[in-house]
């Protein structure tokens, strides 16, 4: 490439060749990176041509040829007579901005939600690979912390990502480290079919007195869904939500003239919880203990 920049150079200083616009000041009309190369200047067929003769110089020395399958022409503020009379010039494509280099996206304009999907896909693609291994809580968040979390920041050290992208990225590490959707199939569901439930009706299932706590609780949730939603309450709603599900199972209670005075972000939780049993008239005080029968001294501490 060191050969390759001196023949750009010369081209540079050729009286009849012009810079592009934004480069002018720093006279720069190749930046290249590893084996990728960027060609700057005016858009014009004389000044290509001599960027072209540059090139060709350095290729009959090197016996390096271009690929016109991985090279593209961008133009702006070019006319289409023009632009075809440069095309048939060089020989390659015309690409369309914004294209990637490196994996991210280039342009000059701010970034769009639609063009970070390569970003979701990526980190999809990691949670797809790492949910097919058994990985405890811990390790899922070092996962997180260390990975997925790194790609994201790894992209906006170079650009600003929308809000929409920023929801996208934290839903995708909550769901792997919460909730773990890939796994569509639990292993205790699967052990609970095959030693309670069996063939039976899951909807006329009771669990057996030897059965778990944890199975007993699911069947009195289960009677409880039987009993106040019926098939037809899931089969209308358009988009499930669990917010709303459980609103339709709540009892419709009247508001508190309390709540927004213990609810609010200017209180220590530990002080919300405390007002919280007093407004619910069940905070252990002494008078209270000894009301129900646990040994206390009732005598009041300030006395």
């Amino acid at each position: 490439m060191e050969y390759f920049s001196r023949a750009m150079k010369a081209v540079g200083s050729h009286p009849d060749f012009q810079f592009h616009p934004r480069c002018r000041s720093l006279r720069l009309n190749h930046p290249c990176f590893a084996d990728d190369l960027l060609m700057l200047c005016k858009g014009t067929p004389e000044v290509v041509q001599l960027m072209l003769d540059g090139f060709h110089c350095f290729s009959n020395t090197t016996c390096l040829q271009v690929n016109p399958n991985k090279s593209s022409l961008f133009c702006s503020g070019m006319n289409s007579q023009l632009q075809n009379h440069i095309i048939r010039l060089s020989g390659f494509n015309v690409g369309s901005i914004s294209f990637t280099y490196l994996g991210f996206p280039i342009s000059a304009k701010k970034l769009r939600g639609v063009e970070c999907d390569l970003l979701i896909e990526k980190m999809v693609a990691r949670i797809k690979i790492w949910s097919s291994k058994h990985i405890s809580f811990a390790g899922r968040i070092q996962l997180v912390n260390s990975v997925l979390m790194s790609i994201s920041v790894c992209w906006s050290q170079i650009f600003l990502f929308p809000d929409s992208v920023l929801k996208k990225i934290n839903a995708i590490c909550r769901s792997y480290l919460c909730y773990r959707q890939a796994r569509l199939v639990n292993l205790w569901v699967k052990w609970v079919h095959a030693m309670y439930v069996k063939d039976r009706n899951r909807d006329q299932y009771t669990a057996p007195i030897t059965a778990s706590w944890a199975v007993k609780i699911v069947c009195k949730v289960k009677n409880i869904f039987i009993g106040k939603l019926q098939y037809s309450d899931w089969l209308t709603v358009n988009k499930y939500s669990i917010k709303g599900m459980y609103q339709n199972m709540c009892e419709a209670k009247p508001k508190t003239h309390w709540a927004k005075q213990v609810w609010n972000m200017y209180n220590v939780p530990r002080h919300r919880f405390t007002m919280w049993l007093a407004s619910q008239d069940r905070l252990k005080t002494k008078a209270r203990l000894v009301k129900v029968g646990i040994g206390v001294d009732s005598q009041c501490v300030v006395c």
